[in-house]
């Protein structure tokens, strides 16, 4: 698929080209990998919460369980950058989250066409982060086949450990 192509098939505007190609060119400059990602992402997700705080704060409904309260925020999260499909399971004391790859409009692979082996993701961190700040139960990124995100069909996937209390 070309670029052109990519552009309507992903729905894409300036924004999601600024940020995919930025992240892509910092992958080929040689300063930017995962782990670096997932701090700068991190701090990201940090002041997502924050903005949306100040901006249009969401009331999480702490009685809900922590499932119930990641779809909350991430729909939210969802809704204003318009990441992708974004899907969140339970699995044992894990939340998975799931975002659909073919669509994500952030994906520097996808999207700033980066060549290279493995992921720079920015949502691993910033969904923790995110969540961490808006949910009162906190979670921490799992490693899987020691990756932090895992390919699946046509998903990136995340998995994140909830603390218990």
């Amino acid at each position: 698929m070309g670029f052109k192509e990519s552009i309507e098939e992903r729905a894409l505007n300036a924004n999601n080209v600024f940020i995919a190609s930025f992240l892509a060119g910092l992958n080929e400059f040689g300063i930017l990998n995962q782990a670096v990602m997932n701090i700068a992402s991190r701090r990201a997700g940090k002041y997502l919460a924050m903005f949306i705080e100040a901006k249009n704060p969401i009331k999480v409904d702490e009685s809900k369980d922590i499932k119930e309260q990641c779809e909350q925020v991430l729909a939210f999260l969802n809704s204003i950058l318009s990441i992708s499909d974004v899907n969140v399971e339970k699995e044992y004391d894990s939340i998975v989250v799931k975002i659909r790859n073919s669509k994500c409009r952030f994906c520097p692979k996808g999207v700033g066409e980066a060549e290279l082996e493995g992921t720079i993701c920015p949502f691993p961190g910033l969904v923790e982060e995110f969540i961490n700040h808006l949910c009162s139960k906190k979670v921490k990124i799992m490693r899987v086949d020691n990756k932090i995100l895992k390919k699946e069909d046509d998903w990136c996937v995340m998995k994140y450990e909830v603390e218990t209390d």
